[in-house]
């Protein structure tokens, strides 16, 4: 660039000032083409060279997202978590499919939140005692009740089930009489161990008297050691039924829960942990997940199972079979050697063969009943089809 001139009466200091300003500012013009554009070679070059430094780190920046962002397509095992429960057929049970219908839902909704659970079975005050101790997660099914607010979290309410008050009838032949919570202080009413019981049974009865199982707490009830027992209408009628109790299932009843609210209720049945902050967390994730497979068939199939675990009793009649003298039966279990039994023996029907139902369990050819009376009362056996005869009697629903 030429050196700028220095006019008349300007100092030759003064001259290269103006010279140096001029060229911080200056133009150059080029001739480009035919056409004249301004171009400012330094700040274009900066320009150029941080374009370039800001689209590769936009690349990077694409890359490691794109790279972080991807789906991981290999599968992430379920975490295992440990649960208790307790045997309370037909709801849960070791023997029973899927671990009975409750623990099927339970199940379902603990692998939906991505855990797998392990499941262990024990009494239900080792259940609560381990859940307490933090040896398992957590535990179900449980009823809500004032005690264990104060130390468990609770979650939703898994499946509702009916609580009655169970009695023997040969001991109360006048169960009527009984109208109001004041008419239960005389008499004796058992717990099974674990139990919680409704508020206002809670309220009428100063002291229960406990029992390890429903089982032992009916053998109780048959033996008059116990006038009432509170226990599920469905696990009750499931316990009185059963091959354990050797008792004639007709013989119970329970109290009308419509007449007063201490002869009954309904009540939730619930999976709970002990209370703390992260408790309240995994269990606002469980009712979420619960919620889901309440909407499931799944569910549904298992509050049928349910409803259909205590159907009305079918009781029969044995009879001889052409040739016999007696009714011959034999041992469902154990040694298989047929005895007679007594004319007019009475029986409840367990199961019948495929040639009666789609579903018989019971072998071709033969019923498995309980017997209902006479000397070998309250055991199951095996019976010829021939020797059943079905009668009128009126029974539990």
């Amino acid at each position: 660039m030429a050196a700028v001139p220095t006019f008349r009466g300007e100092s030759r200091s003064h001259a290269k000032a103006a010279d140096r300003a001029r060229n911080r500012c200056v133009r150059v013009s080029i001739i480009d083409r035919g056409k004249r554009r301004r171009v400012d070679p330094v700040p274009q070059q900066l320009m150029n060279r941080g374009l370039v430094i800001i689209i590769g780190l936009i690349f990077v920046g694409m890359a490691y997202l794109a790279v972080r962002g991807a789906p991981d397509s290999t599968p992430r095992p379920a975490r295992p978590i440990k649960l208790a429960t307790g045997t309370w057929e037909p709801f849960v049970g070791p023997n029973l499919k899927d671990g009975g219908p409750i623990g099927q839902v339970v199940a379902e909704t603990i692998q939906r939140m991505g855990y797998e659970p392990e499941l262990s079975f024990s009494s239900w005050d080792l259940t609560l005692d381990r859940t307490r101790r933090a040896e398992v997660f957590g535990a179900f099914p449980f009823i809500r009740s004032a005690e264990r607010d104060a130390r468990y979290a609770f979650s939703d309410s898994i499946l509702a089930f009916e609580y009655v008050l169970f009695y023997h009838k040969p001991r109360l032949p006048n169960p009527d009489a009984i109208r109001a919570a004041e008419d239960l202080a005389e008499y004796r009413v058992g717990k099974v161990a674990g139990y919680d019981v409704w508020p206002a049974l809670e309220a009428a009865v100063p002291a229960f008297i406990t029992l390890e199982t429903s089982t032992a707490a009916f053998r109780a009830l048959a033996r008059g050691d116990i006038d009432f027992l509170p226990e599920g209408r469905i696990p009750g009628l499931a316990t009185i039924r059963g091959p354990d109790l050797r008792a004639d299932a007709s013989e119970f009843g329970f109290l009308d829960a419509a007449d007063h609210p201490v002869f009954g209720a309904t009540e939730g049945l619930h999976f709970l942990m002990p209370r703390s902050r992260e408790a309240r967390t995994f269990l606002n994730g469980f009712n979420a997940a619960l919620a889901e497979v309440k909407e499931t068939a799944l569910y549904r199939e298992a509050e049928a199972r349910l409803r259909g675990a205590a159907p009305p009793m079918e009781v029969v009649e044995l009879r001889p079979i052409p040739g016999a003298a007696y009714p011959t039966v034999i041992p469902a279990e154990g040694e298989a050697t047929p005895f007679a039994v007594p004319l007019g023996t009475r029986a409840m029907v367990l199961a019948w063969p495929s040639r009666f139902t789609p579903q018989g369990t019971a072998p071709p050819g033969r019923c498995t009943v309980k017997l209902l009376n006479g000397p070998q009362r309250g055991r199951v056996v095996l019976v010829d089809v021939r020797a059943v005869t079905l009668t009128r009697e009126p029974v539990l629903p």
